[in-house]
């Protein structure tokens, strides 16, 4: 079990029933599955592909101290979440460097071995790899893009970002959609598509604000950002917008366009709006509701306005999805 995947072309995948039972849970449904195991450890390999994104789960178990060797069969741009402590990890041509544990990193992957040192424990990888070729198309419809397709990438594997970011709170719970989903199919397909290209928003967010200057933010005011996150969350279908939000928590309409941005990398309009259309999603694949009712419960007063935003979103109309599921 010593080559760790960063992608692949092929299709060999292994049947389910091939899993040792204790990683059965962290099997998706919709996901390719690849596993490996010896007497050092297990290694269980999940991969989805949704449009121009590749996500890979890798869920390393050592019973001894060895070497694995990440392996990418093609150039990719890989978005890498890390957790299960630190590990040192070596690209060609660079000196050691220690991924830390909740961390996340973007790295420019050439088709090359390299070398990592996981610690005999469990350990979780995640990463969202895309085709550097792809990112002036997605620039096309993502103007945030255009940063990624302006850096340029050096002619041997090496981390892009200038330091590591944690991964904070908004980055968990898309990663926690993405490893809990159960749809099959077009639902899936959509699903997934959104997550990662979410994912990458969000980094490029923190990469755009890195050289601008922190508000500074004590910790009433971190705890009742959080709490305003949590309460977008429970409550979609409230009136909701920074000005009645700065009253209810007694924060200035600066400190929350500023300070919510800071802390989760992304916009409170655009947290906003990312709540009430996976809230949607649900909605539309796991219940019966009535189109009319998915949209007031998820604060559209509109249920044209809410139509146009869900197909500008994910990029499918959820009727129709709704059928197919």
């Amino acid at each position: 079990m010593n080559v760790l995947l960063i992608e692949r072309a092929d299709n060999l995948t292994v049947p389910a029933a091939q899993v040792p039972q204790y990683l059965v849970k962290h099997l998706i449904p919709y996901a390719r599955t690849y596993f490996s195991g010896d007497e050092q450890g297990d290694l269980l390999e999940l991969n989805i592909k949704a449009g121009p994104f590749s996500f890979w789960m890798h869920y390393i178990s050592m019973r001894e101290l060895a070497t694995i060797n990440p392996f990418s069969a093609s150039h990719v741009l890989a978005l890498h979440h890390w957790f299960g402590g630190n590990i040192p990890a070596k690209l060609r041509e660079s000196n050691p460097m220690i991924l830390g544990d909740n961390e996340c990193n973007l790295f420019n992957i050439l088709p090359e071995v390299h070398a990592a040192w996981p610690a005999i424990d469990s350990s979780l990888s995640m990463h969202v790899n895309v085709d550097p070729l792809k990112v002036k198309e997605l620039a096309s419809k993502h103007p945030a893009f255009g940063q990624l397709a302006r850096l340029p990438l050096a002619q041997h594997s090496s981390i892009v970002n200038s330091r590591p970011y944690k991964i904070d709170e908004v980055r968990r719970e898309t990663l926690n959609r993405i490893i809990s989903c159960k749809y099959v199919h077009s639902a899936a397909y959509y699903y997934f598509r959104r997550n990662f290209l979410d994912m990458y928003l969000q980094f490029l967010k923190q990469l755009q604000n890195e050289p601008l200057p922190e508000l500074p933010l004590d910790q009433r005011t971190r705890d009742r950002l959080s709490l305003l996150r949590m309460y977008i969350g429970n409550h979609p279908d409230a009136d909701i917008n920074v000005v009645n939000m700065a009253a209810k928590t007694q924060l200035s309409i600066e400190t929350i366009g500023r300070g919510f941005e800071q802390l989760y990398n992304i916009s409170f309009d655009d947290y906003l709006l990312q709540m009430r259309m996976y809230k949607a999603y649900d909605l539309l694949m796991q219940t019966s509701a009535g189109k009319s009712e998915v949209a007031h419960r998820v604060g559209y007063s509109s249920y044209m306005g809410f139509i146009r935003a869900f197909i500008k979103y994910f990029g499918c109309d959820p009727l129709s999805l709704r059928r197919e599921q």
